[in-house]
């Protein structure tokens, strides 16, 4: 038998990794520096928790450097770096757009099934795709589930059982491009009488086996237009496990950013509080959301991004 070197490397051989961030910069801090290209991802809450803005946000800072592809769609060709598959068929453009997703280098697939989409999402992917958003693991349905008549019975563990074996495929795939691939899941209740538990994901174990990476997202509050999310780091292959952080999100416009990375600074003394009184640099602004419009924050940002260098 004639060796083959296929797929080898030395374990000394450098490794260039891509890391894909957030706009809030406390949640890349908790996951290490952001999302290693290469790892699957698993965003989980309950509905209305905010995944899928956190998922737009990954997708709209890893356009402004992901690898470009052309896609045919009909009779138009066009330049391409991210994909949204959109099985619960609730994409919003306006939302996206107002979040920063770049609409014209982004496709939204809305297969009837999901066995339609799997090979068409790897293809993508093996031609040099870098970003992908699969949204969500409980709105899979299978050419099986498709096909029957509603009172038929259900097929137990079609989606898992399909999903399961997919992933054994998918995770060198996604590894060899060095993609940034998210699942959006959910919780469904949990009535296995020796749960200790109330509730699960959805989908089978073996995503959670094989993600690289798992954050699990709590609204906390809403006050005015602000809306408080928590983010735990459940799993992660990359860094610590258990990292947690909160940041805020405006209704309608996406992630509060700008707050996050004064909150940041105020923790790191490069901004001043005193009551309800921001200061930077002598300018003074009352109230968090003055201080963002007030303050240079471009400047305040590389000071922040230069203490956490420095840790």
């Amino acid at each position: 038998m004639k060796f083959d070197a296929a797929g080898m490397q030395f374990g000394d051989a450098p490794t260039d990794y891509i890391y894909y961030k957030s706009s809030v910069e406390s949640l890349n801090q908790a996951l290490g520096g952001g999302i290693r290209g290469g790892l699957l991802v698993q965003l989980l809450a309950d509905p209305g928790h905010g995944k899928t803005t956190l998922a737009l946000d990954f997708i709209a800072q890893a356009q402004q450097t992901a690898k470009i592809i052309d896609v045919t769609v009909g009779k138009t060709s066009r330049p391409i770096n991210a994909l949204f598959v959109d099985l619960e068929r609730t994409f919003d453009p306006a939302y996206a757009e107002a979040i920063g997703v770049d609409l014209t280098k982004l496709v939204v697939y809305k297969p009837q099934i999901v066995e339609q989409a799997l090979p068409q999402i790897e293809d993508m992917l093996r031609r040099g795709l870098q970003v992908v958003v699969f949204d969500s693991v409980p709105a899979m349905v299978t050419k099986d589930e498709f096909e029957k008549e509603i009172t038929d019975p259900e097929r137990m563990a079609g989606s898992a059982g399909l999903l399961t074996r997919w992933l054994r495929r998918l995770v060198g795939v996604v590894d060899s491009a060095q993609a940034l691939f998210i699942f959006v899941n959910q919780y469904r209740a949990n009535i296995s009488p020796m749960a200790r538990t109330m509730k699960k994901p959805y989908g089978p174990y073996s995503l959670r086996y094989s993600a690289g990476v798992i954050i699990e997202l709590v609204r906390l509050k809403t006050e005015d237009d602000l809306i408080t999310i928590q983010a735990t780091v459940t799993k992660s292959k990359q860094g610590v496990t258990g990292n947690r952080t909160e940041y805020q999100m405006r209704q309608g416009k996406g992630l509060a950013a700008d707050l996050d990375l004064l909150t940041l600074a105020l923790e790191a003394g490069i901004v001043k509080k005193a009551g309800s009184w921001y200061e930077y640099n002598g300018i003074k602004a009352q109230g968090l959301s003055s201080a963002a419009t007030t303050f240079d924050l471009a400047e305040i940002r590389t000071k922040v991004l230069e203490g956490d260098a420095h840790v």
